[in-house]
């Protein structure tokens, strides 16, 4: 249907072009928007005469609210669904009449064109926001919803996360749209946050580098290839929540790289798995041991990086790994005992972040 505001605004175009009164009028024959104010709501009979005969209808004398002039029904979609008059001696006004007609309907189709556009762009937010937190197999409901939008869910996709650190300042993340192909798709979850549905086999580290240079003073996260893209956006996130606390100087967080703590701090028993931490602080206070079994977990055993970095002699160090390992039971050469303690360490040091 056509609006008081949207017709007015047509009319007002109209007039800046001949030099005559123009009216629309709805598909009921009453005028909606006119160059004269006081003709609006009233009834209109050369339009009413004008809808029921399909035609152009000349009126030369005033009558029913019409006054002289030409009217014509405005199309779209094939469908009436208003009419156009010019005020006027229909000899003199009709030579505008096929111009004013022909551009009217154009405007109008415009018009809907953009408001389907829109549209179609606010359905399509509204299933990406919801296949963002969707952690379950897709019914029919969503996969026709999928269908009618054209996005095929049965490309394998992987989430990536990018969260604004600064939580004041807008990153912008439309900038990102050019980093995007087909069947892929960006979302914006809140004003600091937005997840990207990017195609499995894509280079994901060109990808990421092009976001970094794009982007500053953002969080990436990478979840797993996932059917089921949610459960891969829900990865994502986890590797930022888990990369922020145990590698804070990074900014770019793979979920590979976090899976297997991830899993042990979710749904194993901590307290058996923190158990040599909690000897090696109980026991080993003051000597400094955390601090070593940290250097050595983050450089890989490596012991002449590990007494550089702590400012020791080899000889001081490998007597603090011998004493980490009277306490703990867990020699720190042997790489299952390794493991036992790299997990607890990390799980302790999770805890501390949460405040535990």
């Amino acid at each position: 249907m056509l609006t008081y505001n949207f017709a007015q605004r047509i009319v007002d175009r109209m007039m800046k072009v001949i030099p005559y009164n123009v009216n629309i009028m709805d598909s009921k024959g009453i005028i909606i928007a006119s160059g004269d104010s006081l003709r609006v709501g009233k009834v209109h009979r050369g339009a009413f005469e004008a809808i029921e005969r399909g035609i152009l209808i000349e009126v030369y004398k005033s009558s029913g609210g019409a006054k002289p002039g030409v009217n014509m029904p405005i199309y779209y979609n094939n469908e009436i669904m208003g009419v156009i008059g010019i005020s006027g001696d229909p000899k003199v006004v009709g030579s505008f009449a096929e111009l004013v007609k022909i551009t009217a309907e154009l405007l109008i189709s415009q018009e809907y064109t953009f408001k389907e556009k829109r549209m179609e762009e606010r359905l399509k937010d509204e299933f990406l926001h919801q296949w963002a937190y969707l952690n379950q197999e897709y019914d029919a409901v969503f996969k026709e919803r999928a269908k009618a939008l054209n996005i095929n869910l049965n490309i394998e996709r992987v989430a990536v996360i990018v969260k604004s650190i600064d939580s004041v300042k807008d990153p912008n993340f439309d900038k990102l749209r050019i980093k995007i192909s087909k069947d892929e798709y960006l979302i914006r979850l809140n004003p600091q946050i937005c997840v990207l549905f990017i195609k499995f086999n894509k280079n994901l580290d060109k990808l990421i580098e092009g976001i970094s240079s794009l982007i500053d003073n953002v969080y990436i996260g990478i979840g797993f290839k996932q059917e089921i893209v949610g459960l891969s956006v829900n990865q994502a996130f986890k590797s930022i929540e888990l990369g922020e606390r145990l590698k804070p100087n990074q900014y770019i967080y793979n979920y590979k790289d976090f899976v297997l703590i991830h899993r042990i701090y979710e749904g194993g028993d901590k307290k058996e798995i923190l158990e040599p931490i909690l000897k090696l602080i109980e026991e080993g206070a003051g000597s400094d041991l955390i601090n070593t079994l940290d250097k050595y977990i983050n450089l890989n055993g490596e012991i002449n990086l590990v007494a550089e970095a702590l400012h020791i002699h080899r000889n001081s160090l490998n007597y603090r790994l011998q004493k980490i390992q009277d306490i703990t039971g867990k020699n720190t050469k042997n790489y299952l005992d390794l493991f036992q303690l790299f997990s607890a360490y990390t799980i302790y040091k999770l805890d501390c972040k949460e405040g535990k």
